[in-house]
């Protein structure tokens, strides 16, 4: 069988080739019965592999960013094995006669071929550039080929900055504050905005004697379109380092691109994913930032220590971003000895929280953690009998439950807590109080309210260390970065929300803080409730470098040994 390539020009990469299960080939149960030869004989192998075929219905589905293909059994919607293959999974193809799928990976530059009787790759087909999609015929495979242009030239007195947050979908309401964060180490290093907008761009600037240059990428909180920027501005733009993205979604796409792209360097923003840096790291990838469990650091055992809880329900949104706030809770709260009662999830997009609402126990339950939506906080503390009255020993809030809370319910959420990884405004901390004024005078007030947000922090803090980093080496990015990546690696910043250091992941260990709504209803008007510094990922072990990403049931609630910061 031979192999076809047909090139084409850059375009936007299709769906199926992103880190999640986003390509499939079936088979269904009657597909393409074997022939017989000239003679009327049949092929017994192709037989045997037809009838199990017609038995049992699979589909084959791209994992991106696992390497490997789901075999999912059809009708008991599951899957059954997954099928190792090279990185980048891309398009899949089913031959005709249903014996062979065809996996295309973008990351090795290979098509597999994995048969369908045994679930095993039995050949690896080298091709001329990266496949996209993969076709099958009687007597070859097609694939198509992305080719980037050239990337623009490079010039030795220029420091390539791209900078790639989501300016449309959900976070896009967000992406002034994460861009002008961005702005602000450079704008005190000699830049002047070159507009209204941070958007615009800024001119002037310069570190370690080097013009700095900016490319914007544009996201839209899925992987798709940030592994489009992504490409666009590392292989057409050529930058030295990419900041961003937003959305955790987006986070596990680049860092598997980045892997393929060691001379680059890539810094998060602002995804709050703990499996982006804890899980199979890449070593070029970089993150100043605390992930969602450790915003959570501390909350645990205040229930435990503090509010006396023993027995606690958890409620969620079903979704990632909860799954991680739910298990730093856990790792601090179990750690301690304190026992779980039930975990609820509440999938995206519920209007009746009625059938959720009754899966609290009446009984033996000492606290709630409501990490969900506003809509959930306040429909659980509504509906649960237990939550009635005054809340402040009864719930803990989770960081996106605040937005609209408080309007719906002032005056018995006063006194409940909730972690952050910045502090909110007033805050004693002198370089907090700069940095809020600064940013406020930088920027029209639609934009000046952002500051002190996750959005406009995060970015700056990651823009603070690529700068740090450039001035370290003198702004030689030569020898891969590789100089660059280990001075980088050593950056402790005194940032506006606190000392960031990384830990052997690239991964921001910082300081965590515990807000307290009060009498107005507010956490904006004092200054944070308790402060919890030198927060680790792993929880003191709790979480482990390779081990499974929080879920709706992982990690296991167990007693042991808590971190340092959660001992009285």
């Amino acid at each position: 069988m031979t192999l076809r390539t047909v090139r084409r020009f850059r375009l936007l990469l299709p769906a199926s080739a992103l880190f999640a299960s986003l390509a499939c080939s079936s088979l269904p149960r009657d597909a393409w019965p074997p022939q017989p030869d000239s003679e009327g004989n049949y092929d017994e192998r192709e037989l045997d592999a037809w009838r199990a075929r017609r038995a049992r219905p699979k589909a084959y589905v791209g994992l991106n960013g696992e390497s490997a293909v789901a075999v999912v059994d059809v009708d008991a919607e599951r899957v059954v094995a997954r099928v190792p293959v090279p990185k980048g999974p891309h398009g899949v193809a089913l031959s005709r006669d249903g014996s062979r799928v065809f996996v295309g990976s973008d990351g090795d530059e290979t098509v597999s071929v994995i048969d369908t009787a045994t679930d095993r790759v039995v050949e690896t087909i080298d091709v001329d550039g990266s496949p996209d999609e993969v076709a099958a015929t009687e007597d070859a495979i097609w694939a198509t080929v992305s080719e980037a242009p050239a990337a623009a030239p490079r010039t030795e007195n220029v420091i390539r900055l791209g900078l790639l947050a989501a300016c449309e979908g959900f976070y896009g309401q967000f992406a002034d504050g994460s861009l002008a964060g961005a702005a602000m180490p450079l704008l005190q290093r000699g830049g002047r905005l070159a507009g209204a907008r941070p958007a615009e761009g800024v001119r002037d600037a310069t570190v370690a004697g080097k013009n700095v240059e900016l490319f914007y990428g544009c996201g839209d909180d899925t992987a798709e379109r940030a592994l489009s920027e992504t490409r666009r501005l590392v292989e057409q733009e050529g930058v030295d380092v990419l900041i961003g993205p937003t959305q955790i979604g987006e986070t596990f796409a680049i860092k598997e691109y980045a892997r393929r792209h060691a001379d680059v360097t890539f810094v998060d923003g602002t995804s709050s994913g703990q499996g982006t840096t804890l899980q199979k790291p890449a070593a070029n990838f970089f993150r100043f930032s605390t992930d969602a469990a450790q915003w959570m650091a501390g909350l645990g055992a205040y229930a435990y220590n503090e509010l006396g809880w023993r027995n606690a329900v958890t409620v969620g949104d079903d979704e990632g971003f909860d799954y991680t706030q739910v298990a730093g809770f856990l790792a601090e709260f179990c750690a301690l000895g304190g026992k779980v009662s039930r975990r609820i999830w509440v999938p995206i997009g519920t209007q009746d929280y009625g059938p959720y609402v009754e899966k609290v126990p009446e009984r033996r339950v000492d606290g709630v953690l409501l990490a969900g939506s506003p809509a959930a906080t306040i429909a659980f503390t509504k509906g649960v009998p237990q939550l009635r009255g005054m809340l402040a020993r009864k719930v803990i809030v989770g960081i996106l439950s605040l937005t609209g809370l408080v309007e719906r319910g002032r005056r018995n959420f006063a006194g409940v807590v909730l972690g952050a990884p910045t502090p909110q405004w007033p805050q004693k901390r002198r370089e907090w109080q700069d940095y809020v004024t600064e940013f406020r005078k930088a920027f029209p007030p639609d934009i000046g309210n952002f500051a002190g947000s996750v959005f406009d922090v995060s970015y700056r803090n990651a823009m603070e260390a690529v700068l740090q980093g450039v001035e370290a080496v003198d702004g030689d990015l030569g020898q891969g970065q590789q100089r660059f990546q280990k001075a980088l690696g050593g950056i402790e910043l005194q940032a506006p929300n606190g000392r960031i250091r990384l830990d052997g992941n690239r991964q921001a260990v910082g300081t965590t803080y515990i807000l307290r709504i009060d009498a107005k209803g507010s956490v904006y008007s004092s200054p944070a409730f308790r402060t919890v510094s030198n927060v680790e990922q792993t929880f003191n072990g709790y979480f482990r470098k390779g081990g499974p990403l929080p879920s709706r049931t992982y990690p296991a609630c167990k007693k042991g040994n808590p971190p340092p910061w959660a001992k009285r």
